[in-house]
């Protein structure tokens, strides 16, 4: 993360921006344990399995590992988009009477579902998202909205993070804000120079001058 946001700037800039971007990750985290009472550190190191083995911390490595198989044998177009409950009985190697629905990995359950081409897609619009949003930010940060862009890309970040871990983006509210911090981290100062360009000053002119006359 510090890398795609010194990536654009001059030498000097990069160590600034590295140090701002620590010093704020660090305070996150420092917040973070000072608040929590005990659950959230519990349920990320199931997440992680750094607790000794149990249903929760296995079955998640079961349902990659499973997804991984599924997507092994579809290895072009995968199982069809929205059919990895249908398909996963057939791969399950995980001992439950529980409905296994999705794979709490967005990425593995997309490769599955979609195999090489969705990847290849989801991949190149990742890439291009980051090109977008964290493109010329010693430009970008000049301006209050540059910064507002740039909280909206740290935080469909986040969001992607939770997306190896979890099935975030499959859940309506989650997936439609992170498509609103997309859009607003993407978008550019094409509307505020429009307002300023020479074509609008000379039309707002030429308007002026014919309501005077």
């Amino acid at each position: 993360m510090v890398a795609l946001l010194g990536w654009s700037a001059r030498t000097a800039e990069k160590r600034s921006l590295a140090k701002t971007v620590a010093a704020t990750i660090l305070a996150a985290i420092l917040l973070f344990s000072w608040v929590d009472s005990g659950r959230a550190s519990k349920h990320l190191a199931l997440i992680f399995n750094i607790e000794s083995p149990d249903w929760v911390g296995s079955s998640r490595k079961s349902m990659a590992l499973d997804s991984l198989r599924m997507w092994r044998d579809h290895l072009v177009l995968g199982v069809g988009l929205g059919n990895f409950e249908t398909a996963y009985p057939g791969y399950q190697s995980l001992p439950t009477d529980l409905w296994i629905d999705h794979a709490h990995d967005d990425y593995l359950e997309a490769a599955a579902e979609t195999g090489l081409v969705g990847a290849v897609l989801i991949l190149s619009a990742l890439a291009l998202f980051f090109r977008l949003a964290f493109q010329d930010l010693r430009h970008r940060l000049r301006s209050e909205g540059g910064w507002i862009r740039l909280g909206a890309a740290i935080g469909c970040c986040g969001l992607l993070v939770h997306s190896f871990f979890d099935f975030n983006l499959h859940i309506p509210a989650n997936a439609a804000w992170f498509a609103s911090l997309a859009g607003l981290a993407t978008t550019g100062e094409q509307s505020s120079n429009s307002r300023h360009s020479p074509f609008s000053q000379s039309k707002a002119a030429s308007y002026i001058s014919e309501s005077e006359s």
